[in-house]
C-alpha cells in the first residue's frame, strides 16, 4: 500500500520531468530558412545596408498577438555565401572593427567577414537544447544550418531560442519545488516506513534534478538570478558573480537596484505594472555600473511566477551583456548616419546635373522591352514627358541612324559578357532637328543563372564636349599645318655659339646641312665676322632675359638673302632663335620706293587735278599743278584752305555724308558730281572720285581726291534737258499718240507718249509694263489683220492700219496707226516708231454714209423689182431676199396678218442651216391682240437677247422651236390698216439691231 502511494505520487512528477525535453521548441520552428545573405565581392557598403533592413520591431515569442509587448531585435548578421556554399559571417562587430581599423569605404565583405564558423549540421539538430549548448559552449550568438552537402539551409539565432530554453529551466524550477513538498509531506509520516525507501529515491531524483537544472545554470555563459517583487536577490549563478566580480554571499538577501542608474531605474516600474499570469515575460534593456565604475549595457527577460492566487511570489531573469552589440549598434549608426549623408550629398549632386539639364537616368526591362525614361532625360532632346512612350522601340528611334548599329553592338557586348562595361558615345536626334551628343553609360541586374534580366543607366549630354573636342583637334591639325607649313629657321644655340637643336622647317636656308653643324660651334662654321654677328646677340639676350630682334643678310647657295631674325631665351645659357627669310619684303620694299618716287612724278605731271586732305579737319595737305591751274589758287593758299570752303554749299553735306562713310570702312571710294569755286568766284561743276589712303595699321590718314572739269558737259545737259521738255510739251499736245516698238518679238512697246492717257484711259507706265498690253486690247476682228502689218514692215514702206481699241471705259474706238521702221548703217532693224490718232467720229461717220447708201440702194433694187412685175409674192420675195444681204441676217421673212386670227408666212428668205418657215400658218398666241395697236402707231421692236423680261414666255417658247436667239419686227400699213409684219431673225447669237 505505501509502495502503491509513493508510486501514485512521484511517477507523474517524474514524467512530467521527462517529457520537459520533449516540449520543448520544434527544431524546424527555431531555423530562419530565409537569412540575409551576401556575395564575398559584394561592397561593405551594401552589407551595411542589408543589416540596416534587418532591424526591426518583432514580437516577443511568448505574447499573444494583441500585446503590447515588443523587443527590438539585435543588430542582424549578414551570412556570407559563395556558390551555395556557406564561406563566412559578417556580424556588426566585424564592421566596426574593419571601420575602426582601415575604414569601410571601398572595401569588400570578405575583408571583414568571420571565416571561422561554428555550424551544425541539419541531421544533428534534434531540439533545441542541442544548439543552446553550442551556443554556451562557444559564446556564439548565431547557429548556421547545413545540410549534409556543406549547403546551407538556414540560421539559428540565440536570442530565438533564449526564451524556449528559460521556460523550460523554470518548468524544472518548479517541478523541483513541488517535488521537495511532497517530499516534506512524506517526512513527516513516520510510520510509513515503506515510504522511506521511495522518498530516498524521490530526494535522489529531486537531487538529480536540482543538480542537473543547477549544472544548467552553472553553466551558462548567461547571467541567471532570481529576486523578490522588492528586488532582493534569491538566487544568482556564477556567471552573474563574474560578471560584477562578487561572490553570491555579496548579493543574496540584497536588491540589485544599486547597481542599476536611476535613470533607468523607472523602467522597471513600468515593466513590474505591466505583468500579469496571462502576460508573464517581459525584456528590456538598461545600463549597469561595473565594478570598475564604467556603464555597460546588459539585455534581460524576466519571468514573473505567481502563487495560487495570482500574487508575484518571484521573479526569474536572464541577462546577457550587450555592451559591444551597444557599441556596434551606436558605430553602425554613425556609419549609416555617414553612408546617409553621402547618399544625400551625391542626390544633390544628381538634382543639380539633373536641373541643369546634363543628364538623365533609364531602366530597361529587357524581359518586358519597357524602358524608363525620366523626365529630364527627354527634355535633354526638347521633349515632353508624354511625347516619348517608355518603349524601347520608340526610344531607338530618335537615336542617330548612322549611330544605330554602334549602340546596339556596345549593348550585346556588355550583356553577353565580351565587354566588362556598358559605355558609348552617340547621337540623338532633337525634336527641333538638330543633334546632341550622349554618353550612355549602364550595369545589369541579373538573374542567379547569370543572365541579364534588367539594364540600368544614365544618359550624359556631352555635346558641349564633343564640341570643345573637336575644336581641340581642329586646332590641333591647324598648328600641326601650320608648323608643316613654317618656313622660318628655327635653331637652339647655347651661350657659346654651340648649335643644339635645328628644327626641319626650312633646310633650304641653312648655312650647311644641319648633320655637318649639329653640335659645332659658330667660329667653326662662319667666318669670324658673320661668327661675332650671331654670338653678340646672343650674348645680348642672355644678358638682358629679353628677346631681340634684328635684320642681316647672308649668302646662302650663291643667293644674297635678308633675315628677321628673332632671338628669345629659353633658360640661363639657351637662346631660341627663329629666322625668317625677307628677301621678297625687301626686294618689295625697294620696288615700293622706286614705285613711290614714279607716283610722285605721275602726281606732280598727271594732266587731270588730284588733291589730298586730311581726313580729320579737311585741310588740303598738297595739291598738282593740274589742280593749281584749274582753281587758281596757289600752294600757299591751298594750304590755309580746306575743301569744304572750296564747295558749294548746297552740295557741302552730301561729300561730308560720303567722306564720313569712306572712313568708317562702309564704302571704300565713291564718285560725284558738284559745283567748286573758283579763286576768280566762278562755280565749276566737277567729277570727283575719292578714295581712302591708310597707314600700316589701317588708319585713315587723308583722301585722295581726282577732280575732272564737267562744266561743258553739264551745260550739254541741261540744255538737253530743256530740248527734251520741249519736246514733251509738243508731244503732249499732238492729238496723235506716238510711241517705240522693238522690232521683233512680240513688239512690245518701248516707249508712248504722256497723251495716251486723253485718248484710251491707261497710264503710260502700265502699258510700257505689259508687252501684251496693245495687242490684248484690239478688237478680236481687227488683231488678226493689225499683226500681219506689224509683221510685214519693211524699211521700203510705212504701215497704216485701222482698227478698234478697248477704251477704258468699255467702249471700243476706232484708231488709226501708221507705222515706220528704222534701220541702222548694217540694215539691221533698230526700232518700230509710230502713232495712234483717234478717228472715232470720222468712222461712225464713214459708216453711217455706208448705210446710207445701202439704204438706197435697197430701195432702188427693190423700186426696180416692182417696176418689173406686178406680182406681190415676186415683190415680196425679193425684198426679203434684199433686206437678208443687207442685214446680214439668217432668216427675213413677211407674216400676213389673216383677218379672223393669227397669220400666215407668205415669203421668206433664209441661209442655209436654218430651218424654213414659208407658208406656216401661227396662232393667236404668237401676235397677241395687245400688240396690234402697238404696230398699227409704227412701233418698231428689236429684241437682242430672249432673256428680255418684256417677252411672254409663250413668245419665248415659240423662238426657241424655230432656232431664234434675237429678232427685228417692222410693221407694214395699209390703208390705216395693220396688214402685217416684216421680219429679221438671227438663229446662231444674240445681235444688237442699229437704227
Amino acid at each position: 500500500m505505501l509502495l502503491k502511494l509513493v508510486s501514485n505520487t512521484f511517477s507523474p512528477r517524474l514524467m512530467e520531468l521527462a517529457n520537459l525535453s520533449a516540449n520543448l521548441l520544434s527544431p524546424l520552428k527555431a531555423v530562419d530558412r530565409h537569412p540575409v545573405t551576401v556575395a564575398p565581392g559584394a561592397c561593405l557598403g551594401e552589407a551595411i545596408a542589408l543589416m540596416r533592413g534587418a532591424i526591426d520591431l518583432c514580437p516577443l515569442p511568448n505574447s499573444p498577438h494583441h500585446s503590447n509587448e515588443t523587443v527590438k531585435a539585435s543588430i542582424s548578421c549578414v551570412l556570407v555565401v559563395d556558390e551555395n556554399q556557406l564561406v563566412g559571417l559578417l556580424r556588426p562587430e566585424d564592421v566596426l572593427n574593419s571601420a575602426t581599423e582601415y575604414g569601410w569605404q571601398g572595401m569588400k565583405v570578405a575583408d571583414a567577414m568571420t571565416r571561422n564558423l561554428i555550424v551544425l549540421k541539419e541531421s544533428e539538430f534534434r531540439d533545441i537544447s542541442t544548439a543552446f549548448k553550442l551556443f554556451c559552449q562557444h559564446s556564439i550568438d548565431y547557429l548556421p544550418i547545413v545540410d549534409k552537402r556543406g549547403q546551407l539551409v538556414g540560421l539559428v539565432s540565440e536570442k530565438r531560442i533564449r526564451p524556449a530554453m528559460y521556460s523550460w529551466i523554470e518548468a524544472l524550477h518548479q517541478e523541483a519545488a513541488k517535488l521537495q513538498e511532497q517530499c516534506e509531506l512524506l517526512d513527516g509520516n513516520c510510520e510509513l516506513e515503506k515510504r522511506v525507501s521511495d522518498r530516498k529515491n524521490a530526494e535522489n531524483a529531486l537531487r538529480q534534478s536540482e543538480a542537473r537544472y543547477r549544472a544548467i545554470v552553472e553553466d551558462q555563459s548567461e547571467l541567471i538570478c532570481r529576486y523578490l517583487p522588492d528586488g532582493k536577490i534569491t538566487f544568482v549563478n556564477q556567471a552573474y558573480c563574474r560578471y560584477f566580480g562578487v561572490q553570491p554571499e555579496d548579493l543574496l538577501g540584497n536588491s540589485f537596484m544599486p547597481l542599476i542608474p536611476e535613470a533607468d531605474r523607472e523602467i522597471f516600474q513600468d515593466q513590474y505594472t505591466s505583468v500579469s499570469p496571462d502576460k508573464p515575460i517581459f525584456t528590456g534593456e538598461h545600463r549597469v555600473i561595473l565594478p570598475s565604475g564604467e556603464i555597460g549595457w546588459q539585455q534581460w527577460i524576466d519571468r514573473a511566477i505567481f502563487d495560487e492566487s495570482g500574487q508575484i511570489v518571484e521573479y526569474q531573469a536572464a541577462g546577457r551583456d550587450v555592451t559591444q552589440l551597444k557599441q556596434a549598434e551606436i558605430a553602425l549608426l554613425e556609419l549609416n548616419a555617414e553612408l546617409e549623408r553621402r547618399v544625400q550629398q551625391r542626390t544633390q549632386w544628381y538634382e543639380l546635373a539633373v536641373s541643369a539639364g546634363k543628364v538623365g537616368v533609364w531602366d530597361w526591362n529587357l524581359e518586358t522591352d519597357e524602358i524608363y525614361i525620366a523626365p529630364s532625360l527627354k527634355a535633354l532632346l526638347g521633349y515632353q514627358d508624354a511625347e516619348i512612350p517608355n518603349r524601347m522601340e520608340n526610344w531607338a528611334s530618335h537615336v542617330h541612324p548612322d549611330d544605330r548599329a554602334a549602340v546596339w553592338e556596345a549593348v550585346n557586348a556588355y550583356l553577353e559578357g565580351v565587354t566588362e562595361s556598358y559605355e558609348v558615345e552617340h547621337r540623338m536626334l532633337c525634336k527641333d532637328g538638330s543633334t546632341c551628343w550622349i554618353l550612355a553609360r549602364g550595369s545589369a541586374i541579373r538573374s542567379p543563372d547569370g543572365k541579364a534580366c534588367r539594364l540600368t543607366g544614365t544618359d550624359t549630354d556631352i555635346t558641349e564636349r564633343k564640341l570643345t573636342e573637336e575644336k581641340l583637334q581642329n586646332s590641333e591639325a591647324e598648328l600641326l599645318a601650320l608648323f608643316n607649313a613654317m618656313t622660318d629657321i628655327v635653331l637652339v644655340l647655347d651661350a657659346r655659339g654651340r648649335y643644339l637643336k635645328i628644327a626641319p622647317t626650312a633646310p633650304e636656308l641653312l648655312y650647311k646641312p644641319a648633320p655637318e653643324v649639329l653640335g659645332k660651334t659658330l667660329a667653326e662654321i662662319f667666318p669670324e665676322a658673320e661668327a661675332n654677328f650671331v654670338l653678340g646677340h646672343i650674348r645680348q639676350t642672355l644678358a638682358s632675359g629679353q628677346t631681340h630682334r634684328v635684320e642681316y643678310r647672308m649668302e646662302i647657295g650663291c643667293k644674297l638673302l635678308w633675315f628677321d631674325a628673332s632671338i628669345s631665351p629659353l633658360d640661363l645659357d639657351r637662346v631660341m632663335w627663329v629666322a625668317r627669310d625677307i628677301s621678297a619684303r625687301k626686294h618689295a620694299e625697294a620696288a615700293l620706293q622706286k614705285s613711290e618716287e614714279k607716283f610722285r612724278n605721275l602726281f606732280d605731271d598727271a594732266p587731270i587735278a588730284i588733291g589730298l586732305a586730311s581726313v580729320r579737319d579737311y585741310r588740303t595737305i598738297e595739291v598738282n599743278e593740274a589742280l593749281r591751274q584749274m582753281l587758281g589758287y596757289s600752294d600757299a593758299e591751298l594750304a590755309t584752305m580746306t575743301f569744304t570752303e572750296l564747295t558749294h554749299p548746297e552740295d557741302l553735306q552730301a561729300d561730308l555724308e560720303q567722306v564720313k562713310q569712306l572712313v568708317e570702312g562702309n564704302i571704300c571710294r565713291f564718285q560725284m558730281e558738284k559745283r567748286l569755286i573758283k579763286k576768280n568766284g566762278e562755280l565749276m561743276w566737277a567729277n570727283l572720285t575719292v578714295t581712302l589712303i591708310r597707314d600700316g595699321e589701317g588708319i585713315p590718314l587723308y583722301s585722295m581726291a581726282a577732280i575732272e572739269d564737267i562744266s561743258y558737259r553739264k551745260r550739254a545737259e541741261m540744255e538737253l534737258q530743256q530740248l527734251k521738255e520741249r519736246l514733251q510739251f509738243l508731244l503732249a499736245s499732238n492729238p496723235a499718240v506716238i510711241f517705240t516698238a522693238a522690232p521683233r518679238g512680240a513688239f512690245c512697246t518701248t516707249y508712248i507718249s504722256d497723251n495716251v492717257k486723253a485718248i484710251v484711259g491707261y497710264d503710260p507706265q502700265e502699258m510700257l509694263a505689259d508687252s501684251n498690253f496693245w495687242a490684248s486690247r484690239i478688237h478680236p476682228e481687227d488683231l488678226p489683220q493689225f499683226i500681219v502689218n506689224f509683221s510685214d514692215l519693211s524699211a521700203g514702206k510705212n504701215c497704216i492700219c485701222e482698227y478698234r481699241f478697248l477704251h477704258r471705259d468699255g467702249v471700243y474706238r476706232w484708231l488709226r496707226t501708221e507705222l515706220k521702221l528704222l534701220l541702222d548703217s548694217r540694215g539691221i532693224p533698230i526700232e518700230i516708231i509710230g502713232y495712234a490718232a483717234d478717228i472715232s467720229n470720222s468712222k461712225y461717220a464713214e459708216i453711217a454714209l455706208q448705210q446710207q447708201c445701202e439704204r438706197e440702194r435697197l430701195v432702188e433694187a427693190i423700186t426696180r423689182r416692182v417696176r418689173q412685175s406686178l406680182q406681190l409674192e415676186e415683190i415680196l420675195n425679193t425684198t426679203v431676199a434684199e433686206l437678208q444681204q443687207v442685214l446680214l441676217a439668217d432668216r427675213v421673212l413677211v407674216y400676213q396678218l389673216l383677218p379672223k386670227s393669227g397669220g400666215r408666212v407668205i415669203a421668206e428668205a433664209v441661209a442655209e442651216g436654218c430651218s424654213q418657215l414659208v407658208d406656216r400658218c401661227f396662232g393667236e398666241e404668237v401676235f397677241p391682240a395687245q400688240s396690234y395697236q402697238l404696230y398699227l402707231q409704227g412701233r418698231i421692236c428689236a429684241r437682242s437677247e430672249l432673256d428680255d423680261p418684256s417677252v411672254t414666255p409663250c413668245v419665248v417658247e415659240f423662238m426657241k422651236q424655230i432656232q431664234v436667239r434675237a429678232k427685228l419686227v417692222v410693221p407694214i400699213i395699209q390703208h390705216s390698216q395693220l396688214w402685217g409684219l416684216l421680219i429679221a431673225h438671227q438663229c446662231d447669237r444674240p445681235r444688237e439691231w442699229l437704227e
